[in-house]
């Protein structure tokens, strides 16, 4: 199940490019903001994230379920 959290832990990450950002946003720790992302995968059944290094970004998958969270929020 796909919590309202989730959904607006992933839409601030978007709107703030980075991991660190948006978890000084949601005040949570940048590991606990990971976790919660690589949940929300695992909960959808789909990657959303294109992995480099010490970096992330969103693929086409992301990018849809971005403009989908937005109208749910």
């Amino acid at each position: 199940m796909i919590e309202l959290y989730e959904l607006r832990q992933f839409v601030t990450f978007a709107d703030t490019g980075t991991l660190s950002e948006a978890a000084d946003v949601l005040h949570l720790s940048q590991p606990a903001l990971s976790r919660n992302m690589k949940k929300l995968e695992e909960n959808l059944g789909i990657s959303l994230f294109v992995r480099h290094k010490n970096k992330l970004a969103l693929n086409e998958n992301g990018k849809y379920v971005l403009t989908l969270a937005r109208k749910v929020l």
